[in-house]
């Protein structure tokens, strides 16, 4: 349950989940549980979507480890990366028929802190939870920052969702994360050691007009008001100390969080922006064609202004990024 088992041969005889009990007995109690409360008709498929470490092996066999820094096309390069190999996203799952006179239930995902999902799961017939402590804990559920769940910080593999008649859908679903990122750790025993870098700058706006959509502020705040609210967290992140530079958005947090403070680690470092020649080493990692699609990009609307004062408080945040991996933006 600690990491990723093999690279395509799940078996739904596999106790991914729970120590005693096979996947495939936990999903058919998940189906029925979801089939007798929360669903409308049958459910003819279940996946569990799982997250992990930017570590993972190649066709070949070598293992790569993926600087993954949020807003530096992440996305995009996941997409690219999964195309075509489900088992980098897909964890334990199951397909049932549809019996006459039955209808499908409609697609959906629940989260794995959602209440459509229960607390516990019980056995047929007995009385005894299935999964001890709860279904949660073992899921290890998103607990409002879904790349980087502070319950498990020693955990490669968390199930944040459950994709309920996905049906053969093989490609991964562009607005999920298949690896969240981490604070970095080295992993010098993986071949490839690659890292993308954006422009501080950049990508601070970025995250900036991002956040605006996922927090709802454009219906509430102008784009100049929710970059003065950004700017303020990092300053208050850079003057709080310790707790308030944890708690600030990972969309925020500075190259170094993710990279570490030494260039020469990586076997392969490439500037934003770079896509033919990053599609050109992708493919020849991945044995196949690579064509970067583009998830999640900024309008330009989108973006505020910064002033010369706000410019130079942003900079002065990402002083360490400028002075480590300047050369590289």
């Amino acid at each position: 349950m600690a990491s990723d088992p093999s690279p395509s041969a799940w078996s739904p005889q596999w106790r991914s989940l729970h120590p005693e009990l096979a996947d495939d007995k936990i999903l058919d109690e998940l189906k029925a549980h979801l089939e007798h409360r929360r669903v409308k008709g049958a459910i003819v498929s279940l996946q569990l979507f799982k997250q992990g470490h930017p570590c993972f092996r190649l066709p070949d066999g070598r293992l790569c480890h993926w600087g993954h820094v949020p807003k530096v096309a992440s996305l995009s390069l996941e997409a690219a990366i999964c195309k075509g190999r489900p088992h980098l996203w897909r964890g334990p799952h199951k397909n049932w028929r549809l019996l006459p006179g039955q209808q499908p239930a409609p697609f959906r995902v629940f989260t794995s802190t959602s209440p459509s999902l229960p607390a516990h799961l019980f056995l047929q017939r007995q009385q005894r939870p299935i999964i001890g402590s709860g279904l949660q804990e073992i899921l290890l559920p998103d607990p409002g920052d879904e790349y980087l769940p502070p319950s498990a910080p020693n955990r490669d593999l968390v199930y944040p969702y459950l994709l309920v008649n996905a049906g053969s859908h093989i490609q991964k679903l562009a607005d999920y994360h298949t690896w969240y990122p981490k604070p970095f750790h080295p992993r010098k025993h993986a071949d490839i050691r690659f890292c993308v870098l954006r422009q501080p700058i950049d990508r601070f706006l970025s995250a900036v007009a991002y956040l605006r959509r996922r927090y709802g502020e454009a219906k509430r705040q102008s784009p100049q008001e929710s970059l003065e609210k950004r700017i303020t967290e990092l300053e208050n992140a850079q003057s709080g100390g310790a707790d308030k530079a944890l708690k600030l958005d990972i969309h925020l947090k500075p190259h170094i969080q993710y990279l570490g403070r030494d260039p020469a680690y990586y076997t392969h470092i490439f500037r934003m922006g770079e896509w033919q020649r990053l599609q050109h080493f992708l493919s020849d990692w991945l044995g196949a064609p690579v064509r970067l699609p583009h998830h999640n990009q900024t309008k330009d609307e989108e973006r505020a202004q910064l002033t010369p004062a706000q410019k130079q408080k942003v900079e002065a945040f990402y002083a360490e990024d400028y002075q480590i991996w300047g050369k590289y933006f």
